[in-house]
């Protein structure tokens, strides 16, 4: 990311020639346009109706913002021979651009058409910024800082003319300690004075004070405590908040008043992998892209957020905590709630720039190749899980606030304001504690009384059997075959009474057989008698 402009919507410009414009502090892209050229700062006028991009080429755009789902290019010309590093719209029918090549272009606007209106040429320039819309003050690379009026409307055709005048007004530029990376002006209630807050680069961050009738700049105060060189800054309305950011990608939450206090966080550092493709698929290579490349502190709809994009191709839009005037109350909470980290939007190509260089270096060890590989590829499914819940939870979110607004004023909820009745809180807390603690008594008793039933079913079906594992009655194959059928032991006393009745049983038997075979003796007796009888009466 290289540059922002915020208001009321938020446009960004990448290295890749992306343009985009999305809705803060939702962070719901709009629209999106790809140029051929690298863009490098963009910039909005006070309406938000046209938009301008400068390029790294030095070309200049104009876009029609009537309708921001769909940008409209008016206007491009190559207005520079290098980088655009300042684009400002001090009024609406007035636009300025400034180049590393130490050009200053006026534009005029006028229903749609842009034109020339004025240009000068200066020393390389460094870093651009306007004092209330009528003064340019410039930096330039030999550490001198220059105050330029801004033309009038009706001053055309005075380009040459200009050229000279910019000469002259060289040499009456005020000189630094050292060459100003990036700087902010800052008007005061005063005519014609304020103040000014750079990275300058020797890594200082130094104030200033000056006057412009006449020329006069005094240091008022200044911090070197920095490990890298400043990149970026950003300035609150009231002037009193500084943002800076440093090449190393850390953030610095600063007052004018003490440069040495404040607090610091860091942002953007990721680690960007290029993807293996073709023949070096056993490759692939991290680089760290760190830095921060542009801030901008929000203002209307947006005041009490910031914005930050990083050479990591990341957007960080984060809410400041305003409700005190104290300096470390507008520091960022590091916990991740309302933090919503956008997507790479220009990572993809940054990695197919880089393949080629990296395809000339040589081969690492395939092993070790292989778990970066893998855990890399872990890593990436893990973090598209992660940005889903996310984005998943930023729209519940964003719904909550959007029916908390649209409700009646009754029912809206205070997001500013919280009352903690904490006795009442302690009551249901001490109500939950007593429910949870008879939930598990009435848990644990019925625990109790099935173990206590499955012992007893246990101690009278199992325990009291002779033989538990037999079979009795094959019935079918398999599985189907009757398992377990058992058979109940006997007490002694059972034994007893079995023999008993087995004793009884085999005497009834054995007195039976004594029966019928008297019975059957009688009969041969009577038999026999009755022959004899009949025998004799025969005789006779």
């Amino acid at each position: 990311m290289r540059a922002f402009a915020s208001m009321p919507v938020l446009c960004v410009v990448g290295s890749r020639g992306l343009f985009s414009v999305w809705l803060a502090p939702a962070m719901r892209l709009l629209s999106s346009v790809r140029f051929d050229c690298n863009l490098s700062i963009v910039a909005l006028s006070e309406e938000a109706k046209v938009a301008a991009l400068g390029s790294e080429d030095g070309q200049v755009m104009v876009l029609d913002m009537s309708d921001v789902k769909a940008p409209r290019t008016v206007f491009s010309c190559p207005a520079h021979s290098s980088r655009v590093l300042g684009l400002s719209f001090p009024s609406p029918s007035l636009l300025l651009s400034a180049s590393s090549d130490g050009s200053v272009v006026f534009f005029s606007i006028s229903r749609g058409s842009v034109s020339l209106l004025r240009r000068l040429q200066m020393e390389e320039v460094l870093s651009v910024d306007m004092y209330q819309q009528t003064h340019l003050f410039v930096s330039t690379k030999s550490r001198r800082l220059f105050i330029l009026p801004v033309p009038e409307h009706g001053e055309e055709e005075q380009e040459q003319e200009a050229v000279t005048r910019g000469g002259q007004e060289e040499q009456e530029g005020a000189v630094l300690p050292a060459a100003m990376i990036s700087f902010k002006v800052i008007a005061s209630s005063q005519p014609n004075a304020g103040r000014l807050v750079g990275w300058l680069a020797d890594r200082s961050l130094r104030s200033f004070t000056f006057t412009l009738l006449p020329l006069s700049l005094r240091e008022m105060s200044s911090c070197k405590d920095f490990s890298s060189p400043g990149t970026s800054l950003a300035v609150s309305e009231d002037g009193e908040v500084l943002l800076a950011g440093g090449a190393d990608g850390r953030l610095y939450l600063k007052t004018l008043a003490s440069l040495e206090g404040g607090l610091q966080r860091s942002r953007h550092r990721r680690l960007l992998w290029r993807l293996p493709s073709g023949r070096g698929a056993g490759r692939e290579r991290g680089e760290r892209k760190a830095g921060v490349s542009c801030l901008e502190l929000g203002n209307g709809a947006m005041r009490g957020w910031f914005f930050s994009g990083g050479h990591d191709s990341a957007i960080i839009a984060q809410p400041l905590n305003s409700r005190s005037s104290k300096p470390l109350d507008f520091v960022p909470s590091s916990s991740p709630g309302l933090l919503a980290l956008l997507p790479s939007l220009e990572e993809n190509d940054a990695q197919e720039g880089e393949e080629a260089a990296a395809e000339g270096a040589g081969s690492a060890d395939p092993v070790l190749e292989k778990r970066k590989s893998s855990i890399r590829r872990r890593r990436a499914e893990e973090g598209g899980v992660i940005r889903e819940q996310l984005e998943d939870l930023k729209e519940k979110f964003d719904m909550i606030l959007s029916n908390n607004r649209t409700c009646p004023e009754e029912e809206r909820l205070n997001r500013t304001d919280i009352i903690v009745d904490v006795k009442e809180r302690q009551r249901l807390l001490d109500m939950a504690d007593a429910m949870v603690a008879n939930v598990r008594q009435e848990i644990s008793r019925v625990n109790d009384a099935k173990e206590e039933e499955a012992l007893q079913i246990k101690s009278l079906c199992f325990d009291a059997m002779e033989v538990t594992q037999l079979v009795v009655v094959p019935l079918g194959k398999g599985s189907e075959r009757l398992y377990s059928f058992p058979l109940k032991k006997q007490t002694e006393e059972e034994l007893k009474a079995f023999e008993r009745v087995t004793m009884m049983r085999k005497i009834e038997m054995r007195e039976n057989e004594l029966r019928v075979g008297m019975l059957a003796m009688m009969m041969m007796m009577m038999m026999m008698t009755m022959t004899m009888t009949m025998n004799g009466r025969f005789e006779v």
